[in-house]
């Protein structure tokens, strides 16, 4: 007995900084991932520090990815770059590294590196066909598509056109985004009767359904129909969400595309007057960013709204060389954004270099006695082991391992092929125990959209419900 709590003593010298570590990423991380919705810079700096104290694989994948989503929405194109590609580096399974593979492609696309971005999503494209991924393939032929965009290639058209028939089949709750990428690529085209189409699709069917985000849709079917000479349809939209509460944003893209109608019905002092308060209601936009990243979107957001007033024919000379100004202005400022980001991605990239080679350090070297009491406790364990056993049972962490992988393969060989990276956590969680809310709230996801992914489930495995099938489940292997 003594003999055993000495050697006890000795590992809790050796693994209890490991655990701690542990329990620090954990903390870390969370703060982190809880600041993606409310502040991407704080976000950011809590993820680079989830870095440092990441341990095992499926912890370095996860501080990287969330590294490189925090990045990218910050515009720092470098240190997303660098987080994704260390997620396909740490990736625990095929579908965890294509998924990090395409978000690396995204990344590349808005930082306007079209052919490494190609070759990227390629390699997602040809792995999510192969393994009958249909939603991740149809958000990487999506992004395929928006590639092609850039590049003035028509192709995307057809794309996206595979995009909606998989969205139909394999994800029909999310068919509204298709039809709103397909009416902005027809747009792009300048092909607006086409466009006009899928964008009356997209207000009927948008999953968003907030009345900011209807309005949006609306307002966008306006501005098509204005191209498209269909005046009359466009002003009826435009009066029924004008009284909609909305946020500023969507209350230029109003007053904008109201200023178009009129512009092409030949009202030009209305017309006039109208673009003048857009300008204001823009200026006041820019005055009001909190960071540099909100006013490099929004001046982003009024190239598009200068282009749309160019594309007008009956525009009076004076008024399109007035607004080709603009757009020379306001591309003249986007330079310094990015002048000032790219100095941003330097420290923070500098910084996540700093985190990696301090986990490094952390996970490699151990003081000389604590490796001593490493090799005498192993010992120790060893002799004791050969002494009084011939036969252990596996730890009950493993087992449970085991029995949840089991539970997976059961369900994917119900369902006819694996499932997806989300709906694997998802069953996982409620297999642990986990209520529809609890599991909402840990994958920082809505209620409904854990009981959505359950009820497609189901329905693929032919199983009544799968918090039945999982409590079934628990019930013949603790029966064994």
């Amino acid at each position: 007995m003594k003999n055993m709590i000495i050697l006890l003593a000795i590992f809790y010298c050796v693994f209890s900084r490991p655990a701690h570590a542990q329990n620090n990423f954990k903390e870390t991380y969370k703060k982190a991932y809880g600041f993606t919705t409310t502040n991407q810079d704080s976000a950011l700096v809590w993820a680079e520090k989830s870095v440092k104290y990441a341990q095992t694989p499926q912890q370095k994948y996860r501080a990287s990815y969330l590294v490189a989503f925090s990045a990218n929405k910050m515009c720092l194109y470098g240190m997303a770059r660098k987080g994704y590609s260390l997620a396909v580096k740490f990736a625990t399974d095929s579908m965890a590294k294509y998924d990090a593979m395409n978000s690396l492609s995204n990344t590349y696309v808005s930082a306007g590196e079209y052919a490494i971005a190609e070759a990227f999503n390629q390699k997602s494209i040809a792995y999510f066909t192969q393994h009958q991924h249909w939603v991740s393939l149809s958000y990487a032929y999506e992004l395929r598509a928006w590639i092609l965009q850039k590049q003035n290639n028509k192709g995307a058209l057809q794309l996206l056109r595979k995009v909606i028939k998989l969205r139909q089949k394999h994800a029909p709750d999310q068919i509204g985004f298709a039809y709103a990428e397909m009416a902005k690529a027809f747009a792009n085209f300048n092909m607006y009767d086409s466009a006009v189409i899928y964008r009356r699709k997209a207000v009927t069917d948008y999953p968003l359904k907030s009345p900011d985000k209807m309005a949006q849709q609306k307002i966008l079917l306006a501005k098509y129909l204005v191209f498209a000479n269909q005046a009359n349809e466009a002003l009826t939209n435009l009066k029924a969400v004008r009284p909609v509460q909305k946020l500023p944003f969507t209350k230029l893209l109003w007053c904008h595309t109201f200023g178009l109608y009129l512009q092409q019905q030949k009202q030009y002092s209305y017309a006039k007057r109208t673009f003048a308060h857009c300008d204001s209601l823009l200026q006041t936009l820019l005055e009001e960013a909190p960071d540099v990243v909100t006013r490099k979107t929004i001046s982003e957001q009024a190239l598009d709204l200068y282009r749309d007033v160019l594309k007008l024919k009956n525009l009076q000379v004076v008024e399109r060389a007035r607004y080709e100004g603009k757009l020379q202005t306001m591309q003249a400022r986007l330079e310094g954004y990015h002048k000032e980001l790219t100095l941003m991605d330097t420290i923070h990239t500098q910084n996540l270099a700093h985190q990696l080679t301090a986990s490094s350090n952390q996970s490699t070297s151990l003081p000389t006695y604590l490796w001593w009491g490493l090799l005498l406790g192993i010992l120790g364990l060893l002799a004791y082991w050969i002494r009084r056993k011939t036969h252990q049972k596996s730890p009950p962490e493993l087992e449970t391992l085991v029995k949840e992988r089991q539970l997976i393969e059961v369900l994917e060989t119900k369902a006819g092929g694996p499932l997806e990276k989300a709906t694997r956590e998802m069953v996982l969680l409620c297999y642990q125990g986990k209520s529809f809310t609890q599991i909402a709230q840990e994958l920082g996801v809505t209620r409904d959209s854990v009981k959505g992914r359950f009820r497609r489930l189901a329905k693929k495995a032919d199983i009544v419900s799968v918090s039945k099938f999982v409590e079934t489940f628990q019930f013949e292997e603790s029966e064994k």
